[in-house]
């Protein structure tokens, strides 16, 4: 029996690359059952298409749902038999350690040929885990840690907490507060706020 896979990235191009290595060989056993270019579309295929593996990108910013590890964090609540390889371009080791304790199955960087995408596929559907030659370099070296005021302003922030709000509740400036959050961002390899609140909620999620 094929190996029901769906296929989820806002390139058009990855759609269709992923796709055709998927579909090269019928003895490889893949049959590519949809795809999807938006987190909002993913969902209502999800919905409509059993697959057992999802091939998905990190970051899909169109539509109206969140993307990143809060996308993640809904897939495995709702979708706990499939089973995901993330097919991306993350450069934060504290992200990819999210993601593996959240219960994804790959970690598939874009910037390495996909000639390994079968096999990351193939080990997926087995519920056996493939991360890329240089994601696993890069989860061998140590995390640079958060401090503790670092982590306190990320914490308040999941909270809804404005910097004003952290600032008054912690008798700090907002200037100091503002730096400690930049430094927390800069040390997750993060550029938006969006994906820092990402970053927080795959925290809980995961436990």
């Amino acid at each position: 029996m094929d190996l029901k896979v769906i296929i989820a990235d806002d390139h058009p191009v990855v759609l269709l690359g992923t796709s055709a290595i998927l579909n090269a060989d019928p003895r490889q056993g893949f049959k590519v059952v949809g795809t999807a270019n938006s987190v909002t579309g993913l969902f209502e295929l999800l919905a409509q298409e059993p697959c057992r593996v999802l091939i998905t990108d990190f970051s899909m910013p169109r539509g109206e749902l969140a993307d990143g590890l809060t996308m993640v964090s809904r897939l495995r609540r709702e979708y706990p038999d499939i089973q995901i390889v993330v097919l991306s371009m993350l450069s934060s080791t504290h992200i990819l350690r999210s993601l593996l304790r959240m219960g994804v199955m790959g970690l598939y960087n874009k910037n390495e040929t996909l000639a390994e995408l079968p096999r990351a596929t193939r080990l997926a559907g087995m519920k056996r885990r493939y991360i890329s030659p240089s994601y696993k370099r890069k989860l061998e070296q140590p995390n640079d840690p958060l401090s503790a005021r670092e982590l306190e302003v990320l914490r308040m922030m999941a909270n809804g907490l404005s910097g004003r709000d952290i600032a008054q509740l912690s008798h700090r400036s907002e200037k100091t507060v503002s730096r400690h959050k930049r430094n927390a961002m800069e040390k997750l390899g993060l550029v938006h706020d969006s994906a820092l609140l990402d970053y927080i909620s795959g925290l809980d999620a995961s436990g």
